[in-house]
């Protein structure tokens, strides 16, 4: 399973709080407030209009910083970046940790530990700690599990983050193979938050899934998707795709798809379903008797990017059977869409090797010396002379002793062998060579 999609509730967002901070100005107030509602939209949209006005460089650095946290719980990672190009940024801590989450928020962890590492390096810092589960996570994305552990393991002694610490040494532990460990700490924690039961009961499925316990992770993984509620994305993504992996293990297809299928349907614009489409269709390619239904149905549904795929999909299921005419129609017609989705390059890809499919040349490999394709032995078919030229040794009654350092083709050599038979003339006669082997003991080639 995909680490990526394995890291639980994803990047954790932490309110920048106002802890020892100036009583902002009436209408910086009231554009903070809508990101303490949970509207983080709202307060982008104040915010911005509030930086327009040029406030104050205290109340614009406050503004930014809080425009960057109302970015990051919007989804909008990459749109913080462009905030820290404004130099009085650059040396506040709690801006920084900002930027590391929205780095890591963008899978660029590499760039964000270090933004971690220096906020968590402050015994002072207001988000010293925030900082340092940050490292963590960090430390696991980059497979650093050992770094990631002793991180964690620095936090697991405050009782704020003592769960949420332990969950991840779980998912550690199960992926560095200490399975006994996992488990043990697993029934250790107590979680009370909704999501945190639910990261709880995904580790369980997932260690029973390693174990080889595939029932077990399904029925566990199943429950999770009954009841969704509090349920983050990234663990969602993470149950559908273990779910899938479950039973394509335990080789019941047909039981698997229903769960992406659900999704599908109830988020046609989700930004991962390109990757859900690609778990769906490894099951249709293992059920015996794969339906298109539901991607018919999705094609002739205008919603996007899910119209889009259904069609690239559906392309690839008439490939499958065979009919290649159809797949080039709805892979052209995929082509000439309005539709722009960096998956879809390889839908491209695809239609170009059809249409160059009864083109292009044949394809022969000429392999290094002293290797072959073969599990019966060598074929004498490669152009090394060690391999195309085998010596031919004769010997009996009526044969010269000597050597003919002559080359022949195979050709020659056939119509050499039937030495002991009555056409035996008739290689006498073609091969000079033979001649000068037998020599005149064996009699006259006329005869």
């Amino acid at each position: 399973m995909n680490l990526k999609l394995l890291l639980l509730a994803g990047v954790f967002l932490f309110s920048l709080g106002e802890e020892g901070r100036a009583q902002p100005s009436p209408a910086l107030a009231a554009a903070m407030a809508p990101l303490a509602e949970g509207v983080p939209e709202v307060a982008i949209e104040r915010l911005q209009g509030f930086l327009a006005q040029n406030p104050a460089a205290a109340e614009q650095t406050l503004a930014r910083k809080k425009l960057a946290e109302a970015l990051l719980q919007a989804g909008r990672p990459a749109e913080v970046l462009t905030l820290f190009e404004t130099p009085t940024l650059t040396n506040d801590e709690e801006a920084v940790f900002v930027h590391g989450q929205a780095l890591a928020a963008l899978e660029r962890w590499q760039e964000a530990l270090p933004l971690y590492q220096r906020v968590a390096a402050n015994p002072g810092a207001a988000l010293r700690v925030e900082a340092m589960f940050g490292a963590g996570q960090a430390l696991q994305a980059l497979g650093r599990r050992d770094d990631a552990i002793r991180q964690f393991r620095a936090l697991e002694s405050n009782p704020k983050w003592t769960v949420r610490v332990r969950l991840r040494l779980a998912q550690l532990l199960i992926a560095r193979g200490d399975l006994v460990a996992a488990n043990q700490l697993l029934r250790e924690i107590k979680p009370q938050a909704t999501t945190e039961r639910n990261e709880k009961r995904f580790l369980f499925g997932q260690l029973n899934f390693v174990q080889g316990h595939l029932e077990k992770a399904i029925e566990t993984w199943s429950v999770i998707l009954k009841k969704p509620e509090g349920v983050s994305h990234s663990l969602l993504l993470a149950t559908l795709f273990g779910l899938a992996d479950a039973h394509l293990k335990a080789k019941t297809p047909e039981s698997g798809d229903d769960a992406l299928e659900e999704f599908i349907d109830h988020r046609p614009n989700d930004p991962a379903l390109a990757a859900v489409f690609a778990k769906l269709d490894e099951l249709y390619r293992m059920e015996r008797k794969p339906s298109t239904n539901e991607l018919e149905r999705w094609e002739n549904d205008p919603a996007q990017p899910r119209q889009a795929l259904a069609q690239w999909y559906l392309a690839r299921s008439a490939l499958r059977s065979g009919d290649r005419e159809k797949a080039i129609a709805r892979l052209t017609q995929l082509r000439d869409s309005p539709v722009r989705l960096a998956s879809l390059g390889e839908a491209d890809l695809e239609l170009a090797h059809l249409h160059l499919a009864g083109r292009s040349g044949d394809l022969t490999v000429v392999y290094e010396p002293y290797w072959i394709d073969s599990e019966t032995g060598t074929s004498h078919g490669t152009p090394f002379g060690y391999d195309a030229r085998v010596p031919l040794f004769l010997f009996g009654k009526g044969i010269a002793s000597g050597e003919v350092p002559r080359d022949r083709g195979s050709r020659n050599h056939a119509l050499s062998l039937p030495r002991q038979s009555r056409d035996f003339d008739l290689g006498c006669r073609q091969n000079s060579w033979l001649r000068d082997c037998i020599g005149t003991q064996a009699g006259s080639c006329d005869k």
